[in-house]
This record gives structure tokens, sequence and C-alpha cells, in this order.
């Protein structure tokens, strides 16, 4: 309510590691739900969605009927930031719904839902007038400046749409008082942003450098990306604890459930079919868990690159050129697994400038530079767990820093969205499956 996102983020983390500790799933959930929200104020909606999802396909709804549907009124809000209208209408009507059993505080955020999805419908003056009701009804219900705060700079958004900017301004004047004076850093940044931007519009440009200054002032303090990467990082590692926890769980609990089974088959005849299925399963899931392994080996195929055609002012045959030379440079491991490595590095080995070796990269291997520097050096990071050489007894921190990561983290991080799993699984895996055979049919 502070809008104070990586504290909140930090202590979310907490009380989830508690609450699965406790098994408290009322905390966890509401812990999920809260880490969603944060996720989505920092327009990482990819993250916030999964959050979300992870509660809704948790929940009790009966049990639960107030979370499961705030839930759902946020995905409508992640949805319309996403610019992914026809979902966002999907949950909009589950909204109506599953109301919450605070009237007040349902009709408010059913009239906000409604208004963001005319505005990105691009019908602007249904969206002020949903918006005006939405302000009408805080004043009635005598309603914290929390609630009114954002509706005013989205009518703002809307008069500038239509070129209005007196009536942005006023709007916009508004945002900024009630957050000036409640100390809501999230809307005042957005109502800097947008006085910036209105100032622009209507040629003054001294105060809307002045608006672009504190905007820019109270970002530095109050949304910083590297806090919340730090944040991010805290909550990857938790999860990842817990993960490895359940693992080991559940590889308890299966090899339990195989012994007495076993043995009862010994005794019990009638139990040789159930055996069967079980080890079927087993047998599933384990070459479930190989095919994974063998994914490093398809990023090999992922990563060749398309036909060459002409790009831009580029020739069909300077592009293929430009290609192989880069190709030829990030074949070269002493260079791409150099922490200093970067697109302008690249650039100066391929005698070219950044925007045409991104541009051919994009075109060609259909992916960015980053995404292509990873899997390369994530490649080799599979090698190295695989083999028996100078790196089988190397630690996590060893590997990354070989391969040009600064840290373990990143270099956990990149492997898990490359790979699907984390390293340290990666091996133990990989080490219980070199001597199987590997059944595809299965």
């Amino acid at each position: 309510m502070e809008q104070k996102y990586t504290s909140a983020l930090n202590e979310y983390t907490l009380a989830m590691k508690q609450s699965l500790e406790e098994n408290n799933t009322d905390v966890y959930l509401k812990s999920l739900s809260c880490i969603a929200t944060v996720y989505d104020v920092f327009n990482d909606n990819p993250r916030a969605l999964y959050y979300y999802n992870k509660v809704l396909n948790t929940v009790d709804r009966n049990k639960h009927s107030d979370l499961y549907s705030s839930t759902i009124a946020k995905m409508v809000v992640c949805y319309c930031n996403a610019n992914d209208i026809r979902n966002a209408k999907k949950f909009l009507e589950l909204q109506k719904k599953y109301p919450q059993s605070d009237k007040r505080k349902h009709t408010y955020l059913l009239l906000i839902n409604q208004g963001l999805i005319a505005s990105k419908e691009k019908k602007t003056d249904n969206a002020i007038i949903i918006y005006k009701q939405a302000i009408q009804f805080v004043r009635r219900n005598m309603m914290d400046g929390i609630y009114a705060a954002p509706i005013f700079n989205e009518i703002g958004a809307g008069y500038m749409e239509e070129c209005k900017y007196d009536s942005a301004l006023a709007y916009y004047k508004e945002c900024e008082a009630i957050a000036e004076r409640q100390n809501l850093y999230g809307y005042l940044s957005d109502a800097y942003q947008s006085l910036s931007d209105c100032y622009m519009k209507m040629g003054q440009e001294k105060l809307a450098e002045s608006y672009k200054n504190k905007y820019e002032e109270i970002c530095d303090s109050t949304f910083s990306r590297g806090k919340i990467n730090a944040a991010s990082n805290k909550l990857l590692m938790a999860q990842e604890e817990e993960s490895d926890k359940k693992m080991m769980r559940l590889a308890d609990t299966v090899n339990m459930q195989f012994l007495v089974i076993l043995i009862f088959a010994v005794l019990v005849a009638c139990l040789v079919c159930t055996i069967c299925i079980i080890l079927r399963l087993y047998r599933k899931q384990m070459n479930s868990y190989k095919l994974l392994i063998h994914k490093d080996e398809e990023i090999e195929a992922l990563s060749a690159p398309h036909p060459v055609k002409a790009i831009n002012n580029l020739t069909a045959q300077q592009a293929d050129e430009l290609i192989k030379r880069i190709s030829d440079v990030i074949g070269n491991d002493e260079m791409v697994f150099d922490s200093d490595f970067s697109l302008a590095r690249l650039s100066q080995e391929v005698g070219s400038n950044t925007k045409y070796v991104s541009m051919v990269i994009n075109e060609t291997y259909k992916k960015n530079f980053k995404t292509l520097l990873n899997e390369r050096r994530i490649r080799e990071a599979t090698r190295r767990l695989r083999s028996d050489g100078e790196y089988k007894d190397a630690t996590m921190q060893t590997i990354a820093l070989s391969l040009g990561y600064n840290s373990a983290t990143n270099f956990i991080i990149a492997f898990k969205k490359i790979i699907g799993m984390t390293p340290a699984v990666y091996k133990n895996i990989k080490k219980g499956s070199d001597s199987e055979a590997f059944d595809y049919d299965e």
C-alpha cells in the first residue's frame, strides 16, 4: 500500500518460505498473489501471470472466495498491461461472476477494469465516462486517496489521447496532489511522467524537463531495477530450495513405495499387476527426465542460422558475409567466454556496427544477441557438466566464471531458462542415466 515494491517482494518471499514450512495455505496463496502484483507493477507480465495462475490452480474457490475473486480482478489488469484484450475480457466476465464479499471494493475494481479495457480498445470517450463514474463512486463512499489517484491519471491519459491538453493537465495535477500528500511514490512517478509528456505537448519545455527530472529521480530511488533483480534472485533461490526439497521427498516416497510393493509382491501374487503398473509409470518418469537432458543437443539445431536474405541497406551477399564473420566469432571459445564480451565487441570484431550486427542476428537466427550468447555458453556448460575431465569436480561458481558469467546465480537462471532445470539437477540426473538404455518409444 505504501508502494515500496522491492521491500514488499522481499517480505512476501519470506512469508512464502515460512508458510510452506508451517503448511499455512492461506498465507502461501496470498503471498503468491501479491508477488504477482509486484511483477505486474514492473511490467514483467509473463512472470506476474505465472504466479496468478499458480494461485488460481491451487486455491479452493469456496474456502478462499475473496482471494480467488481479487486474483481474477488483478489478472484483468495484467492482461491489459500485456495488451491481451481477449483474455482481459474473459477474466472481466469471471470477475463479474465471482464478486468479492466487500461490495464496495468489488464495484470499484469492476469500474477500473472496464475503463482500462475501453482505453486499450481505443474507446477513449467511453473510458473517460467510466473513470469519472469511478471517481464519483470513490467520493460518494469516502474511499482513501490511493483509490482515486490512479483514476485521475487514467482520465488525464484519455484527454491526452484526444489532444485536450488543458483537461489532461488538470487531472494529472489531481493525481500528483494526492500522491504527494499520501507519499504514494508509485502513483507520484506516474504523475510526474504524465505531466512531463503533457507540458511537452503544450510547448512548455522547461516545465516538461523539470517533471522529467523528478520522474527519473523517484524511479532511481523507488523503482531501482538492480534492487528488484536482487529481490527476484532471493525469490528464485527460495523456490529452488523448495523444489529440491519436494524432489527429495518425492524420491524418498517413491523408493519407499517401491520397496513395500516389492516385498508384498513376493508374498501376494495378485499384487504383481500393480507392481508392473508402478514400474511402468516410474520408467516413463525417468524417460521424461532423460528427454529433458537431451534438450541441450537440440539447442545446437535451434542455433543454426536461417537462409540469409537482403536486410534493409544490406544486400544478401553482404548479410551472408557478415553472418559468417559473426558465426566465426561466436565459435571462438576464448572470446565468447570472456565476461566483457558484448554486442559492441562483437561488432568491432566483425568490422561492422551494432545496428547491422543486431539486425542480421535477429533476422538469421530469429533471436537477439543476448539469447544467442546465452545458448552458446549454456551449450558449453552442458558439455562440461557431462565431462569427466577438468570440470568433473568443479563448483557451479567455477563453471559460471569460466563461461563469462559474473555470478553463479546469473548462470543458474540462464541455464534453467534454456535447459529447463538447474545445473545441479542436470548433473545428478545425467550421472544416473549415462549407463541406462534410452527408450524413445516410451
